[in-house]
C-alpha cells in the first residue's frame, strides 16, 4: 500500500470513529497468524514457508505489537512477542526482537497466565544469548526454568534446559552444559520431539569436542545428522554439518570437511539464516587455512564478521569453535603478515553478501574435488525466494 493511501485510509477510519476497532481486529488477526506459525517453529517442521510468510507481514506484525503494547493488552502482547521469538532468531534483527520481548515480559501483570510469560522470557533469553549478553540471558532463562515447573508444558522446560546448556557450553563450562543437555534430551525424547532431541545431541557432541574427545563428538553429531535428515530439519542439519566439518578439519579429513561445509552453507543460504551463513563463512575460513590458502581465509573471516555485524549477532564465536577460529586466524596472519592479512580481511568485509557466499561455495567445491559444469547461479535462487515470498503477500 502506498504511504499516502495508507495515511488517507487511517484518517477516514479515525474520522468515522473506527480507528481503534480496526487496529484491534488487525492485531488479533496477526496474533492468530503468529500462533499458527509457532508449532512449525517449536519443532522446526516445515518452518521455512512460515518464515517467509511472517517476513512478508513484518510491518503488520510490528503494528500489532505496537497496538498491544499501547493498549495495555499484556496477555496478547506476551503471546505475540513469544510466538515471534524464533522468527527474530532466524531472520533478525536480534536487537528489535529482544526489545519487543523485554518490553512484553516487563509489561506482565497478575492476570497473565504462565505459558505466554514463560515462552516470551525463553525467547528473550535466546536472543540475549546470541547477542552476547549472557548475564541477562541467564537471568531470563533461570526465571523461565522456575516458572516452567508450574506449567503443563514439558517442552518449554526442556527447551529452557537446552538453552541454559548452550550458555554453559559457550563459556566452556562443559560439565554443567552436559548435565543440562542430558536432562533436556531425556525430556525431548519423552515428548517425541525428534528435532530438538537431535539438536541436543549435536550440542552434546560440542561439549565432547570442548573436552578433547573428537571421536565421541563426531559420533554424537553424526547421530544428530541422521535424525535431522529423517525429520527433514534442514536448519538443525545445517548446524550438525557445520560442526562435523570443523571436527573433520581437526582430523585432517579436508575433502569431507569441504563437502559438509558446502551442504551446510547451501541450506543456510536457501533459508536466509544469516547468522548461520556467517558461521559457514568462518568455518570455511578455518578449512582454507588448513589447506594453505591464507588469503581466502582472511577474506572469508572478514565476510563472516560483516554479516554478523549486519544481523546484530555477537561478533565473537562461542567456545569451543572460538578456539578453532582464533587458531586459524593467527596462522593466516602469521603466514601473510599483519598488513597483508588486514588488507585481505578488509576486502572480505567489503564483499557483497552474495559474492562472499559464491567465493565460499567455489572454495568448498574445489577442496571437495567437485567440478561444476556450469556457474553457481545465486541470483536465480534469490529470484525464486522473492517469487515465493511475493505469492504469500
Amino acid at each position: 500500500m502506498l504511504a499516502t493511501i495508507q495515511e488517507y485510509g487511517l484518517e477516514k477510519l479515525a474520522a468515522a470513529g473506527e480507528g481503534a476497532r480496526a487496529r484491534r481486529v488487525h492485531a488479533a488477526y496477526f496474533l492468530e497468524l503468529a500462533e499458527q506459525a509457532w508449532p512449525a517453529f517449536r519443532q522446526r517442521t516445515g518452518q521455512e514457508p512460515w518464515l517467509d510468510r511472517l517476513e512478508a507481514e513484518r510491518a503488520n506484525l510490528r503494528a500489532a505489537l505496537t497496538w498491544f503494547d499501547e493498549s495495555g493488552d499484556a496477555r496478547s502482547f506476551l503471546q505475540l512477542a513469544g510466538a515471534l521469538s524464533w522468527f527474530w532468531y532466524i531472520r533478525g534483527p536480534l536487537g528489535e526482537g529482544r526489545s519487543w520481548l523485554a518490553r512484553a515480559v516487563a509489561s506482565q501483570d497478575a492476570d497473565v497466565p504462565g505459558a505466554p510469560r514463560v515462552r516470551a522470557a525463553v525467547g528473550a533469553g535466546l536472543l540475549a544469548h546470541f547477542q552476547g549478553d549472557e548475564e541477562q540471558a541467564r537471568a531470563w532463562l533461570e526465571s523461565s526454568l522456575a516458572w516452567s515447573s508450574e506449567l503443563d508444558d514439558p517442552w518449554l522446560l526442556a527447551f529452557t534446559l537446552l538453552l541454559l546448556g548452550m550458555v554453559a557450553e559457550d563459556h566452556a563450562d562443559y560439565l554443567l552444559a552436559e548435565a543440562r543437555f542430558a536432562d533436556a534430551l531425556t525430556r525431548f525424547r519423552a515428548a517425541g520431539d525428534q528435532s530438538n532431541a537431535a539438536l541436543t545431541l549435536t550440542h552434546l557432541g560440542v561439549t565432547a569436542w570442548g573436552q578433547g574427545d573428537v571421536e565421541r563428538a563426531t559420533r554424537m553429531c553424526q547421530e544428530a545428522m541422521a535424525l535431522q535428515r529423517a525429520t527433514r530439519d534442514d536448519w538443525g542439519l545445517s548446524v550438525s554439518l557445520g560442526y562435523l566439518g570443523l571436527l573433520a578439519v581437526e582430523g585432517g579429513n579436508y575433502r569431507y570437511a569441504a563437502a559438509v561445509h558446502r551442504e551446510s552453507l547451501q541450506l543456510r543460504w536457501d533459508a536466509e539464516i544469516w547468522e548461520d551463513v556467517a558461521a559457514s563463512l568462518a568455518d570455511l575460513a578455518v578449512l582454507a587455512v588448513a589447506v594453505e590458502r591464507p588469503v581466502q581465509a582472511a577474506r572469508l573471516f572478514g565476510a563472516a564478521a560483516a554479516v554478523r555485524e549486519e544481523t546484530g549477532r555477537w561478533p565473537v564465536p562461542h567456545f569451543p569453535e572460538r578456539t578453532a577460529f582464533e587458531r586459524a586466524e593467527s596462522r593466516a596472519r602469521s603466514s601473510l603478515g599483519a598488513e597483508a592479512f588486514a588488507t585481505a580481511e578488509a576486502a572480505g568485509r567489503a564483499l557483497p553478501r552474495e559474492q562472499a557466499i559464491l567465493e565460499a561455495a567455489v572454495l568448498a567445491d574445489e577442496i571437495a574435488g567437485k567440478v561444476r559444469s556450469e556457474p553457481i547461479d545465486l541470483a536465480a535462487r534469490r529470484t525464486e525466494r522473492e517469487t515465493r515470498r511475493a505469492s504469500l503477500e
